[in-house]
């Protein structure tokens, strides 16, 4: 996992060489419905807007076809973060959707604020968008990369 700041993406070419013209596409769209798909070469993006999740509801996921890239445009969340051999599998890869789910213990918490970029990869089991006392609004960009 890596967590950085939006403007710092340009910086990791290796894992995605055309962040900087996909972030200006992203930053410049204004007319979207939330969850709908936006495809580019080697992956897609999708807006998301809701309320974050207390930190024990429901499982932590990762992916096997894609890397996650998530910026939180608005609001504040906390990410929870384990490696996937620390936790165990409770529902199995579903290769259509690329998701697997995995239950542990509610551990490793990061405070992402506004401007905050994080990449997730196919070894990081995460619950994102969620908070300990009390519920706040978020506004993100999901970015899907496909690992080539």
């Amino acid at each position: 996992m890596i967590i950085d700041t939006m403007d710092h993406l340009k910086h990791y070419p290796e894992i995605f060489e055309k962040i900087e013209t996909v972030l200006e596409t992203i930053l410049k769209q204004t007319d979207y419905e939330l969850g709908q798909q936006f495809p580019f070469e080697h992956g897609f993006y999708f807006f998301g807007k809701d309320k974050t999740l207390a930190a024990d509801l429901g499982d932590y996921e990762a992916h096997r076809k894609y890397i996650d890239i998530q910026i939180l445009l608005k609001g504040n969340e906390l990410l929870y973060w384990n490696p996937i051999e620390s936790l165990d599998e409770v529902i199995p890869y579903d290769a259509e959707k690329d998701i697997i789910f995995y239950d542990g213990s509610v551990d490793n918490p990061f405070s992402i604020t506004a401007g905050t970029a994080y990449i997730l990869f196919p070894w990081d089991a995460h619950k994102a968008a969620r908070h300990i006392d009390q519920a706040s609004d978020y506004e993100k960009v999901v970015i899907k990369l496909e690992i080539v």
